[in-house]
């Protein structure tokens, strides 16, 4: 009886009890009550099994339960990469320098970088929920997150301000791509120098869990996690993205204010001009059709096709040259009747010709002119996109900054861990994401060059193959 009696304290001593717990066990089983002994075998293997399994059970069940999570940043993942390393290949290779070329590569590198780091890393996260334990592999992706992320917002808003120039002030000095590249550096030390402190209030937090067991949580380091320090970086980050969205607001307002003037003035001109050039016509048709009679030529058409193509040449000065244009060329059939009537072996034969002339500088201003709509189509598409990258990117980094800034003024979950908020807070929190997997989908959708070119990369790559 002795010799099972202290085989039963040996394995609860093993186990973790306590000194004086095993005394009055000793008392019992000396007692030669076999119940009490069964009864403490048992409490020795539950106990023996909390602590060697209990902890990662819960971090698998954890990890279950973000299992959404982890696919929807896998898709991502397999989206953005091969979409981002595509951006840099195009707009390398097939898109002459410029300043929106600049940042869209200097965009790509960054949104590369994200799907190549820090999904990856996220992934890992989720995965070991409660069994994190290296603290500076935690401070340095958590800080890698914050320095990417910032490197995308300053880029977009430095291209705002390339827009806005181009389109509110195009009379002015313009940004070079030598100028923007150095705004896409600035922008990267930029969010370096906001980054920095990630990397020292992040780290491990001790989480207690179900029947008071202890896991390490990459999150706000416990160090910090009751300071005002989270707070106010947290606050600062806030008071950024506000800033930056309301620049952006602001900005593609004017840019849309101004576009919508261009359009009412085209629409007035394109007025205008019409029923001068119905004058014209008139006017000269007239004159051709006498002419033609009398000599049988077809100089009348010809200076029909004259003034159907010498249009007026700039917006600003339309209005005020409008009836010099108007008589001008009304008044040039008579010149032209005039030299026609010389005879054909005098030297002055040769002046007709300066008619030609005319008409190959109207041709050289009808040139212009397409040229200009074509750059004016082209400024639009440009537009159009760096917008909707700037109303995804806040679209998709508002959820994410809330959540950031609840979590440093709580310090420490947002809701208790559970079934719907280990699958849904996740996705919520990580949607800052978006903004750096959809850039290559607004290139494919609004900009039919890059699909051509795109479409040229691929054949490149098969006839290599």
């Amino acid at each position: 009886m002795t010799g099972i009696v202290t085989t039963g304290v040996l394995a609860v001593i093993t186990t973790g009890m306590a000194a004086n717990i095993t005394t009055g066990i000793t008392s019992e089983f000396t007692t030669g009550t076999p119940d009490v002994q069964t009864e403490i075998m048992n409490i020795s293997r539950n106990t023996s099994f909390v602590h060697s399994l209990t902890l990662q059970q819960l971090n698998d069940e954890e990890f279950h339960r973000r299992l959404a999570p982890v696919i929807y940043l896998i898709v991502l993942m397999v989206i953005g990469a091969p979409g981002n390393f595509l951006v840099l290949v195009v707009y390398s290779r097939y898109f002459p320098k410029s300043t929106h070329r600049t940042y869209i590569i200097c965009l790509a590198v960054v949104d590369l970088a994200v799907c190549l780091i820090s999904l990856p890393f996220e992934i890992i996260e989720m995965r070991f929920q409660y069994t994190f334990y290296n603290a500076i592999a935690c401070k340095f992706f958590r800080a890698n997150n914050n320095f990417l992320s910032l490197g995308s917002i300053f880029t977009i808003f430095s291209m705002s301000i390339d827009r806005y120039r181009r389109v509110c002030r195009p009379l002015r000095p313009q940004m070079t791509t030598r100028v923007s590249l150095f705004y896409c550096l600035g922008a990267l030390l930029g969010s370096l120098l906001f980054a920095w402190p990630n990397f020292v209030i992040s780290g491990i937090r001790l989480v207690t869990l179900k029947q008071n067991i202890t896991g390490s949580d990459c999150s706000l380091s416990d160090q910090y996690a009751k300071t005002i320090y989270p707070i106010v970086y947290g606050g600062v980050l806030f008071i950024i993205f506000l800033i930056v969205i309301v620049f952006l607001v602001v900005v593609y307002s004017l840019i849309a204010r101004k576009i919508y003037k261009h359009s009412k003035f085209r629409e007035g001109f394109q007025t205008s001009t019409n029923s001068s050039t119905l004058t014209q016509t008139s006017s000269i048709s007239k004159s051709g059709s006498k002419r033609s009679q009398n000599n049988g030529n077809d100089i009348g058409l010809e200076q029909v096709n004259l003034a159907m193509t010498v249009l007026p040449e700039t917006e600003a000065n339309i209005h005020s040259g409008a009836q010099r244009n108007t008589s001008n060329e009304v008044s040039k059939p008579e010149v032209v009747q005039t030299e026609e009537k010389l005879p054909l072996s005098q030297p002055e034969v040769a002046k007709p010709l300066s008619k030609t002339s005319g008409i190959s500088k109207g041709r050289s201003f009808k040139t212009k002119t397409t040229v200009t709509i074509a750059d004016r189509k082209r400024t639009a598409k440009i537009t159009r996109i760096t917008f909707t990258i700037s109303l995804v990117f806040i679209l998709s980094y508002l959820p994410h900054l809330v959540l950031s800034l609840m979590t440093a003024v709580k310090g420490g979950f947002v809701a208790k861990p559970g079934p719907i908020v280990s699958a849904v807070l996740p996705i919520v929190t990580r949607s800052i994401f978006i903004n750096n997997v959809a850039n290559p989908l607004i290139y494919g959708f609004l900009d039919p060059k890059f699909r051509n070119s795109c479409k040229k990369c691929f054949k490149t790559l098969l006839c290599l193959k």
